[in-house]
């Protein structure tokens, strides 16, 4: 059993919510050796230590296209400018990060079929249009801006991490999507959430930056096994996750109005707790209880 504060670090959370931190281009990756980098001019990116440069020019094709695994796109649309054609042809691709506005006009044709792992960066608004497609995507990132599609643009999607539109109307669509077994959401406000995804069989939740009154209806996400809540400005209470039978994992930070947490303690299969940001919120008082099922806990505030 771990019980105490641990090193200033996100560390443990990334341990503990594998399913949406254990993919190719993960948080660490884009400080490695093996992030390329391309932007309208030539352009390079170094490895830690200052480990040899990464460059691609835009309109010449990779000597060695087949070391390509992670490529970060930094230039946006303009005029007469399109995405390379060579991109299309790089073997074992598996990680693309590229600006939101390049989605307005996509076919899909322009991202290789190698590419699993799609981050789209910016802010703004943007819709993909109706005939795009990108089966071979089984990861689709969208946090900083809004990225609205079709349940058909995304047909072979696992994970998702997006940011809502104020509407919540792409609730709609991340419900269509049945294959999805991790979903991060951000910008949550309502708490019919809950009840809209309901039946996605999903192992891990995050919720993050938004007013979501209450999760009292989380157990109808019976299949969680990890559960992030990160944020949540007019979190109160945690009533509510004590019906969640399979819940292994559950990491709380930066809810400061939270006050009531005493369903933790209840949580039947709970092994790991983490929490971030928050001074004592409750946790003390339960923690006896917390410690006689022998959980793995963190804290990176002294709250545990």
């Amino acid at each position: 059993m771990v019980v105490g504060t641990s090193a200033p670090s996100l560390l443990p959370f990334a341990r503990v919510h594998r399913l949406i931190t254990d993919y190719p281009g993960a948080p660490g990756v884009r400080r490695s050796k093996t992030l390329w980098h391309l932007s309208a001019e030539v352009s390079r990116i170094g490895g830690e230590g200052g480990g040899a440069q990464r460059r691609l020019e835009w309109g010449r094709p990779p000597a060695k296209p087949e070391r390509i695994e992670a490529l970060q796109i930094s230039a946006r649309p303009a005029p007469g400018v399109q995405l390379p054609g060579w991109l299309r042809e790089l073997p074992a691709l598996k990680y693309l990060s590229l600006p939101l506005s390049w989605m307005r006009a996509t076919t899909g044709d322009e991202i290789p079929p190698s590419a699993q792992v799609l981050e789209l960066a910016g802010a703004g608004t943007v819709t993909v249009p109706k005939q795009a497609k990108f089966p071979h995507v089984g990861f689709l990132m969208a946090y900083s801006g809004v990225l609205k599609f079709g349940p058909d643009s995304f047909p072979g999607i696992e994970r998702l991490g997006l940011k809502l539109d104020p509407a919540q109307a792409m609730l709609d669509t991340v419900s269509a999507l049945s294959g999805l077994r991790a979903l991060h959401l951000g910008s949550v406000h309502a708490a019919s959430v809950f009840s809209r995804v309901g039946s996605l069989r999903l192992e891990y939740l995050g919720l993050s930056y938004g007013r979501l009154p209450n999760i009292e209806d989380i157990g109808l996400l019976s299949h969680l096994t990890s559960l992030q809540l990160k944020s949540l400005s007019c979190l109160e209470s945690m009533e509510g996750v004590a019906g969640l039978p399979a819940l292994e994992e559950l990491s709380i930070g930066y809810c400061t109005r939270l006050r009531d947490v005493s369903d933790v303690a209840n949580i039947p299969r709970l092994r790991r707790l983490a929490t971030l940001g928050m001074r004592d919120v409750g946790i003390s008082a339960i923690l006896p209880t917390l410690k006689t099922k022998g959980l793995e806990m963190h804290s990176l505030a002294g709250v545990i």
